[in-house]
């Protein structure tokens, strides 16, 4: 049976990823700065931290608990186990829920046995398959098939799918594109056929959490915005990290020097790098003394007791 899909949440919120000495947590977190849910993160076998493990709806965070629990955390509730997916410690699934809770895309990746001298997998990349079903299961349809390629689906615009291009192995990279590892840019491809529409990025590593205006690039002339026709437009700026507004109007940017935001070719100062926004009225930012909520109207922040280290997701979701 399918899930009935909940009613959108009537505020924004974002899912964040957080290690400390406690552990590390998957914690849902208003724009009031409030947490509405957390639950312990449950790592996959081996060190695959180069693979996203959640993905949200238009209500609620899915993510993996271990190599093949599909959990559900909705904002001010608690998970629920809503399948198992064929994730196995050699055969790593990487996801995506469609807005409406009703699809979900799945790419399984095949690794052979990692050298036992490092944790990371450097070698033995077997392939991969991509597919389209229901979320409750049902419904199969085959997207796309390689024995070389990396490429794992991070969200859904319409009926389309939103991929990651990846790399077989977890790149040494100092430019880390959070959360969704697409080192190599974003393709949209019809769901049904798997066939290609547009590409973003165009080969270069895409910058965080994507929204409904596009996504950031770090393209060889700087970071742009990239919309979902593939229109480059550049902030005249080179940011180690971003992060594009919900509505796609400003990006908040860690530079050199200093952070900022870039909004219509003005630049505004933040007191510290930009970790998410919740909506497109608050950014989570973070420093060595703790992380702040910054409102934009003001252009005040006040400190948070909360443990995020970097976006995994926005609800509600759909791109």
């Amino acid at each position: 049976m399918q899930p009935t899909p909940s009613a959108p949440p009537s505020q924004a919120f974002a899912a964040v990823f957080g290690s400390g000495p406690g552990g590390s947590f998957l914690t849902v977190v208003a724009a009031d700065g409030t947490i509405s849910a957390q639950v312990p993160a449950q790592s996959r076998a081996g060190d695959f931290s180069g693979q996203p493990w959640a993905s949200a709806s238009g209500t609620a965070v899915y993510y993996l608990a271990g190599d093949a629990a599909l959990m559900r955390l909705r904002p001010g509730g608690s998970p629920d186990h809503v399948r198992d997916l064929p994730g196995t410690p050699s055969k790593h699934a990487v996801f995506a829920v469609s807005a409406d809770d009703r699809r979900v895309a799945v790419a399984l990746l095949t690794y052979g046995p990692t050298p036992t001298d490092q944790g990371l997998a450097t070698a033995n990349y077997q392939g991969m398959t991509m597919y389209v079903e229901d979320v409750s299961g049902g419904n199969h349809v085959d997207v796309f098939s390689s024995a070389t390629a990396a490429e794992w689906p991070i969200g859904w615009r319409g009926t389309d799918l939103v991929i990651a291009v990846g790399s077989p192995q977890t790149p040494g990279l100092g430019l880390n594109p959070l959360p969704n590892y697409a080192f190599n840019g974003i393709r949209v491809v019809d769901a049904a056929t798997g066939a290609r529409k547009v590409a973003l990025c165009e080969g270069s590593p895409a910058l965080g959490v994507a929204t409904t205006g596009g996504i950031i690039c770090a393209l060889p002339g700087g970071t742009a915005i990239v919309d979902w026709s593939g229109h480059n437009s550049p902030i005249g700026e080179s940011c180690t990290t971003a992060l594009l507004q919900p509505d796609g109007n400003s990006v908040a940017c860690a530079g050199f020097p200093g952070n900022f935001i870039i909004s219509g070719g003005s630049r505004r100062t933040l007191p510290a790098a930009p970790l998410a926004w919740i909506g497109s009225g608050h950014l989570l930012l973070g420093s060595p003394a703790g992380r702040l909520l910054y409102e934009l109207s003001s252009g005040t922040a006040r400190s948070l007791d909360l443990l995020a280290t970097f976006q995994l997701a926005a609800i509600p979701g759909g791109l």
